[in-house]
Order: C-alpha cells, then sequence, then structure tokens
C-alpha cells in the first residue's frame, strides 16, 4: 500500500512541475537572439547610408507600408510623404551614443543617441521600432526628439493643487 502511494504522489509532482514548465515561456536560444540583434544592426546601418544618401531604392525596401516618422518638430510623415533627404551628402556624420538594440520575437527596439557636430552642433535622441515580415526586418515608426540641454532637478517636490489640504 505505501509503494502504491508513493508511486502516486510521485507522479502527481511530476505532473505538477509538468504543468508549471509547460506554463513557461520558452526563451528563443541565445544565438538566435544574436542572429536578430545582428540582422538589426545591419538594416539600422543601410537605414542610415539610405538616409544619407538619399537612396530612395533602399528606403522603399526597408521601411513598412505603413511607415510612420515623427521629426524633432512632431511632425507627422508617411512611407509616401516623407520630406526629402539632403541633396548632397553630409560633410560630417552623426557619433551614436546610448546606442541600444532590444529584440523581442519578430519586433524590435532600437534607442540611441546622436550628435552632430558644428557649428552648430545638435544632439537628438531616437526611437526606431522594426517589425520582422517575411523573413526580413521594416521599420515601421521613428522617432526624434532634440535634447535642448542637460534638464536641472526641481528645487522643490512639487504637489498637485488637488493634494493640498
Amino acid at each position: 500500500m505505501k509503494s502504491v502511494l508513493t508511486v502516486g504522489l510521485l507522479t502527481l509532482a511530476a505532473a505538477v512541475l509538468s504543468a508549471q514548465d509547460a506554463k513557461k515561456p520558452v526563451a528563443p536560444p541565445a544565438d538566435s537572439a544574436a542572429a536578430s540583434e545582428k540582422e538589426i544592426l545591419d538594416v539600422e546601418q543601410a537605414f542610415r547610408d539610405a538616409t544619407y544618401s538619399s537612396d530612395a531604392n533602399t528606403m522603399e525596401h526597408l521601411l513598412r507600408l505603413d511607415y510612420m516618422k515623427v521629426d524633432t518638430d512632431g511632425m507627422v510623415f508617411t512611407k509616401r510623404d516623407l520630406p526629402p533627404g539632403p541633396k548632397t551628402p553630409p560633410k560630417a556624420k552623426p557619433v551614436l551614443n546610448a546606442f541600444k538594440v532590444r529584440v523581442y520575437g519578430d519586433l524590435a527596439v532600437v534607442t540611441g543617441g546622436e550628435t552632430w557636430p558644428g557649428p552648430p552642433s545638435a544632439t537628438y535622441r531616437f526611437i526606431h521600432i522594426w517589425t520582422k515580415t517575411d523573413g526580413h526586418w521594416e521599420m515601421s515608426i521613428n522617432q526624434m526628439t532634440k535634447v535642448k540641454g542637460t534638464a536641472k532637478p526641481p528645487s522643490k517636490a512639487r504637489t498637485s493643487p488637488a493634494a493640498k489640504t
């Protein structure tokens, strides 16, 4: 009787552990994530190169049909109404910093900063969202923000008017 009870408890424990493992999300293999990150870095470079050289053919392949760009002035553009790029390549390219790639399956988010040498110099932060469609990456969203200076923390904690009693 003890052996039947022991076998039953072991079977129950195995079933519970097996059910818990089935609920855990399966992480992609490390080499798959590294390969996706390399693909993103490659399309990011292709996007930058096409932007600097106004290569419309490459941009056609890199941007999704529903692509949206929000520029530093808050203007929104689609793939079809993008403003033309520079007529001549810039004399200097920006220095990238704080560049980070995050891959979530068929979606990737690239964040970073870029500083254009002057005069006048300018610093921007950007977010690029890429989606993998039919085996290749396409940019869905491109948002740029101009950095105006170093933000100063408030001197005193502020309370909302509703919080005052």
